[in-house]
């Protein structure tokens, strides 16, 4: 689970600090402050982990957005040796063990109690075969990984690793992830004699445990058993050691070592190198499910038609623009299109319906006065219908579907972020509110099914905050299930800064500047 996440010299945004992700994420700023640049970056790895690329990243795309490129991405008050810069926290990673078997024993395997908290950085560079990740870093309770490479080709320097001076020259990068964003760590020659990293160092380990041996052990594959050890605390793998395998030679040879002891630290750092490309795929598939896992609302939906040509489709989610709402709409069963109803209703006092006539299909909004064409009722409705629809089948996925015994169905597309601008367009202020609701409907819902979403929404408008502020001072949600980011620019315009706010219990947003939403005379 990721909980905080940090951007460097992205576009504006020169650092934007540790971020604390929260169920209702407000972004609020004046025009050109970073807050667009902020919330993209999340479909800018949504649209790079959903497919294969030969590096870590895909600036732009049609469906979701346009970065352009690196070059362009990259802050252009940035010191050229920079790079953009990327930072995530997480905690409970939940993890299923790979078998990589190695002779008897699975010796990259992990327990779970060494993922329970963490964190990952890394840095994007770029030459003239596009962008390439030039350093990562990766810490967890009981290890540190530091790598680095020169250029895309070089080989790996493992920074804070006293045995980095003996496998720099043998590994590089391997930067086809495939749905992952890290690099694995491969052997520099297709001549080594070890097939992967991790059989090289446990080769390199027993070879040292040999000189431990007696001369007359035979089965030396009992050694490697000794690796077989899934916790990467200090004090355990010592004890793992000394039980030897049973091994009385061995047993006795490092009967006295504690901790400190030299080799013993050496072996140490070996052992914990050698689950790193192991952690580096369990780091990979938490980061690429959370961005997987994030949808996304563009700021300019489609505009109302009187009559749709249709395809007959079956669509599985709105698409970013609402390009797709009619024939999303018509996709829903009986069940889902009674939810739906219910939740727009709830929300704008109206239902949507699709008549049935063959041919062109028109979609209709329908009120206490009669039906009528959305081409008929106001460009809002356009505007903010692909937002409500999103947010309930985000919310109904969530609390219905999750427990459905067809629940393999929404696999692809379980959203669990929901990623929003400007949903308050060509709307009045009390419908911009009755939206703010919709936001706490979903936390609600989804809460009480044990579920969780969150909702990032860039926003011009008070109304919003002035209802969620309303909503916590009623009790409906907490202080701490909101986190307001104010974005401004440095004094020279040049950089974005981004300041945390809190709302207190009487829903009152501390340390708020005075005169935000007034206009400069």
């Amino acid at each position: 689970m990721i909980t905080d996440f940090r951007i460097q010299n992205l576009r504006s945004i020169k650092d934007s600090g540790e971020i604390k992700l929260k169920p209702i994420m407000i972004l609020l700023g004046a025009n050109s402050s970073g807050k667009s640049t902020f919330l993209r970056s999340f479909p800018l790895f949504t649209q790079s982990v959903d497919k294969k690329l030969r590096g870590p990243i895909a600036w732009f795309d049609t469906s979701f957005v346009d970065f352009g490129d690196f070059k362009t991405a990259k802050n252009r008050y940035a010191e050229e040796s920079e790079g953009i810069s990327f930072y995530y926290r997480f905690r409970k990673i939940l993890y299923s063990p790979r078998f990589r078997r190695y002779y008897y024993n699975d010796i990259e395997s992990l327990d779970s109690d060494d993922l329970q908290e963490g964190d990952v950085m890394f840095t994007l560079h770029e030459d003239g075969k596009g962008t390439y990740i030039k350093t990562f870093s990766i810490n967890l309770v009981n290890a540190h990984y530091q790598l680095e490479i020169d250029d895309r080709n070089g080989s790996v320097h493992f920074l804070n690793s006293s045995v980095e001076d003996e496998l720099s020259e043998r590994f590089k990068f391997n930067f086809n992830t495939a749905f992952g964003i890290l690099p694995s760590i491969v052997p520099n020659k297709v001549s080594e004699s070890s097939s992967s990293f991790a059989a090289y160092i446990a080769e390199k380990l027993v070879n040292i445990f040999k000189k431990h041996c007696n001369k007359r052990l035979q089965n030396v594959e009992r050694l490697y058993y000794i690796l077989a050890y899934h916790r990467l605390d200090k004090q355990g793998f010592l004890n793992r050691m000394k039980q030897g395998s049973g091994i009385l030679s061995f047993q006795k040879s490092i009967q006295n070592w504690t901790v400190n002891t030299q080799e013993f630290n050496y072996i140490y750092s070996l052992f914990v190198l050698m689950k790193l490309n192991a952690i580096i795929e369990i780091v990979n598939t938490e980061v690429a499910s959370f961005y997987h896992e994030c949808d996304y609302i563009a700021p300019m939906r489609a505009e109302a038609n009187r009559y749709y040509r249709i395809q007959g489709l079956q669509v599985n989610s709105v698409d970013s623009d609402g390009h797709n709402l009619l024939e999303f709409i018509a996709s829903l069963s009986v069940k889902e299109k009674i939810s739906y109803d219910k939740f727009v209703k709830d929300v704008l006092g109206v239902t949507v319906d699709i008549p049935s006539e063959s041919g062109m299909k028109s979609l209709r909004i329908k009120t206490e006065n009669g039906d009528f064409s959305i081409a008929d009722v106001g460009y809002g409705y356009s505007q903010v219908l692909p937002v409500i629809t999103k947010l309930w089948h985000t919310t109904y996925i969530r609390t219905e579907a999750i427990n459905s015994p067809n629940r393999y169905k929404y696999r692809d597309f379980e959203k669990a972020t929901l990623l929003m601008e400007q949903p308050e367009l060509h709307l009045h202020p009390a419908m911009q509110a009755k939206v703010a609701d919709t936001f706490v409907k979903a936390i609600e819902e989804t809460r009480q099914a044990s579920s969780d979403i969150t909702l990032i929404v860039e926003t011009h408008s008070q109304a919003i905050v002035n209802r969620i502020g309303r909503r916590i001072y009623e009790g409906r949600i907490k202080p701490e299930d909101v986190n307001v980011l104010l974005f401004n620019k440095d004094d020279q315009n040049r950089n974005t800064i981004i300041r945390e706010i809190e709302f207190s219990e009487k829903g009152r947003l501390k340390d708020w500047p005075l005169g935000f939403f007034d206009p400069i005379d």
